[in-house]
Order: C-alpha cells, then structure tokens, then sequence
C-alpha cells in the first residue's frame, strides 16, 4: 500500500500523498462514495465472554452489553463500543457532508479510507484560492468518521499550499468553535442545519489565516529565534544540549532547518517566519515516517496524529513572536 491508504479516489490535481484513483469530473457523494470504494457498511455485533475451561463451550458464552463494530463486506473488525454508540453509515456521513456543501460551493476532491477502513474521509475544494506573498494555498473543508469508537464526526478547514502540497493549519487538533464536531448518538443526522453554518465559518476561519500568513511572509525569523521554532515544533527542550537529544529528533532538527532556510519551494521567501513553517510542514507531510507499520499510518499522522501537533506547536509558536 504504497501511500498507507487502503482505498480512495481523487478529481483535479494528484494528492499531496500521490495515491487514488483518478475520477476526470467532479463528483457527487454517491459518485464519490462508489469512485472511493465506501460502499459498505458496519453492523453490530454481541460480544460474548466465556470462561477459560479450555474446552469449547457454546452454552457458556454468555452476552455482554458490549457491541463489536464490523464490516459488513468482510467481517473486519473495527473495535468494541458501548450501547449508547450510533454507527454513522459511509453513505450517511458524505449525504450530511453533500447537504452542507452540494450547492455548488465546493468541489469533492478527494475520499476515501486509513488503515483497514476504521476511519473515512471527504474533501471538498471550496472556491476562490489565497495568495500568500505570490503563494497559491487552497482551501479545503474536510469530513472524517471513525468506525471503531475513537473519534467523532468532524468537518474542519485544511488550507494546502500548491507548490508542494503541503497540508498547513489543521483545526482538528484545537477544538474551536470553528469546527464542526458531532459524537455517535441517534439524530446526529439532524444536525444539517447547525453544520451548514460552516461555510459560513469557513470565509472567517480563511480570512484570520490568511492575515496571519501574509503577516509571517512579512517577518524574518532570524537566529535564535529559528532553533527556538524547531525545537519547540518539535518538543525539544528549549536548554537540551543538541548532543543528548535522540539521534532521530536530532536529524529531524536539522532537516527541518534545511528545509526552512531554503523556502520549501519558493526562494523569495527565505529567512521568513513562512519559510520556517512550510519548512516544517513539508518535513511532516513529505519527510517524516510514521513509528506504525499500519496501513494508513503516515497519512493519518500528518493530518490527525503526532505530524498535526508538530504543526500546531510550530504554528502556536510563531503566534507569540
């Protein structure tokens, strides 16, 4: 699975991580669900525990009010819920997602699913792109679920940047009000109305970024004040000699650093506090390995896992100076 993905498809441009399918129109939800490979369900299961007698027992497999999340298709477990959990079909998340944004406001980009399909998503291209300082950035709103009991439905805005498809600022690690956030309860279906208010959030969200980052392509990040932003990117000890720092975390400083100095794609911008973020987001997105073997794991470390707090301690960082 040369991208960690275990199906997906993509219109338009090829995805940052390079992988999928290639549909030539935009797509629909149900286009879009078929293209991705999400036409399946999830049952529940009884979970059933026995006593360890050695021998096999049916009679003495006794129910649990424990419910085991499964793929219909081909019985692949995805985890183990309490009775309160609704699951939220593939075909129920991308019919809320198309009622939020099937008005021609957006452009379904990319879907499709991490690991061995416990977690979905959708991406929709919204209209009228950002210029960062001669920076071309994207505008996304993107709908994840999980199917085995670990995270919430949640729609939230990922701007990329064009010139090397990196992934930027990702609400989903801050939990604003600025995003859409839904736990698997029944009428969670009802909730259309509320979640169409993000587009209207999204033309604000955008806006304050975009004036954070033609604010960063203005400033210089000279030394210190560019080892201070790595390390702190990357959880480093502000005091921590560079020679006790784990030799792993040490070649990523200095990778980091290499990529910040030099722009990560566009010259102009060297020596910027811009430069040093897309430095560091081109090291997660492009550079780093995820610690799992798991299919699905780089993806889902870049945009939900350790790769999206090193960019929100990068960004967080840069905020303050």
């Amino acid at each position: 699975m040369v991208a960690n993905v275990e199906t997906m498809f993509y219109h338009g441009e090829i995805p940052w991580h390079g992988q999928g399918t290639c549909l030539d129109h935009p797509a629909t939800a149900e286009e879009a669900i078929k293209a991705a490979g999400l036409d399946w369900k999830v049952l529940l299961k009884f979970v059933y525990i026995t006593e360890a007698t050695g021998a096999f027992n049916l009679e003495a497999f006794t129910p649990i009010h424990y419910r085991a999340v499964v793929r219909e298709t081909d019985g692949q477990v995805y985890g183990v819920v309490s009775p309160s959990y609704c699951p939220i079909q593939n075909h129920e998340a991308f019919g809320f997602f198309d009622s939020v944004v099937g008005e021609g406001k957006a452009i379904y980009h990319t879907a499709g699913s991490l690991g061995y399909g416990e977690r979905i998503w959708i991406l929709a291209k919204l209209s009228d792109p950002l210029d960062i300082a001669g920076d071309e950035i994207e505008r996304y709103l993107l709908l994840v679920n999980s199917h085995d009991g670990t995270q919430a439905l949640q729609m939230f805005f990922t701007p990329v940047r064009v010139v090397c498809q990196n992934t930027l600022n990702m609400a989903s690690a801050q939990r604003s009000s600025m995003t859409f956030y839904a736990k698997h309860t029944r009428g969670i279906m009802n909730k259309a109305g509320e979640a169409r208010d993000i587009l209207g959030l999204a033309e604000k969200w955008y806006t304050e970024f975009e004036k954070r980052a033609q604010y960063m392509a203005s400033r210089t990040l000279p030394e210190p004040d560019r080892s201070r932003f790595i390390r702190a990117s990357l959880g480093i000890a502000e005091k921590m000699p560079m020679e006790s720092v784990y030799k792993p975390i040490k070649e990523a400083y200095e990778l980091v650093g290499e990529l910040a100095e030099r722009g990560a794609g566009n010259d102009k911008h060297r020596g910027t506090q811009w430069a040093a973020y897309n430095g560091l987001t081109d090291y997660v997105d492009h550079h780093r390995q995820a610690r799992s073997k798991k299919p699905g794991a780089h993806m889902t470390m870049a945009l939900f896992g350790s790769g999206n707090e090193i960019k929100k301690r990068g960004w967080d960082f840069l905020k303050v100076l």
